[in-house]
């Protein structure tokens, strides 16, 4: 009788041990999952600021043009940022699945510096 409890309280300890891997090993896989979908963000988002910034680039050397949006390249990248919008909005909805949110905002150690004198005569 004796050594039926000790086995009954090892194979209990046993599958608790067992169902405690199973549940961490499922939290892993969610969490990377989660980590892997905030990067490919901050990529995207890294994509959409380099676009945006040829596009102004593109109108300052189309400004004595009647219309710069006929522009094939301007045209083309308003046409980027839209898809690029599209997969950040993918990625947003994935996260919030996946039970976490990249903010709309900027990571805190990933703040853009303040706009330099030259910046702000322009």
């Amino acid at each position: 009788m004796k050594w039926d409890r000790i086995r009954k309280d090892l194979e209990d300890g046993l599958n608790s041990i067992q169902a405690i891997g199973r549940f961490l090993a499922q939290r892993t896989r969610v969490e990377t999952s989660l980590a892997k979908v905030v990067y490919d963000t901050q990529k995207i988002r890294r994509k959409i600021d380099e676009k945006y910034h040829e596009l102004g680039e593109r109108i300052y050397e189309l400004k004595d043009e009647k219309n710069p949006s006929d522009n094939a390249t301007v045209r083309d990248l308003i046409s980027d940022l839209s898809s690029l919008k599209e997969e950040l909005d993918f990625y947003m909805t994935r996260a919030s699945e996946l039970g976490g949110q990249p903010s709309d905002e900027q990571a805190e150690g990933d703040e853009a510096p303040p706009p330099s004198e030259e910046t702000k005569q322009v």
